[in-house]
């Protein structure tokens, strides 16, 4: 497992709650999640290539790129 494929959750305080969506390139949501600071995100069952995380909480939103080899 590259780095890539698994990540911390570092946009939640401890005790939030929020919702993350995996987009693949073409803007598909591929992956729909519940996560919480506690979260270690497995990406493995990805294909390789470029994906955007959207994670969601209270109304704050964060994203990040990722690239999955």
């Amino acid at each position: 497992c590259s780095p890539a494929c698994k990540a911390p959750i570092g946009a939640l305080q401890a005790g939030e709650q929020g919702l993350m969506g995996v987009f693949n390139a073409a803007g598909q949501m591929v992956d729909f999640q519940t996560v919480d600071n506690m979260n270690q995100l497995d990406f493995r069952h990805l294909a390789a290539g470029t994906y955007v995380l959207r994670i969601d909480v209270e109304g704050r939103q964060a994203a990040r790129t990722i690239s999955i080899e």
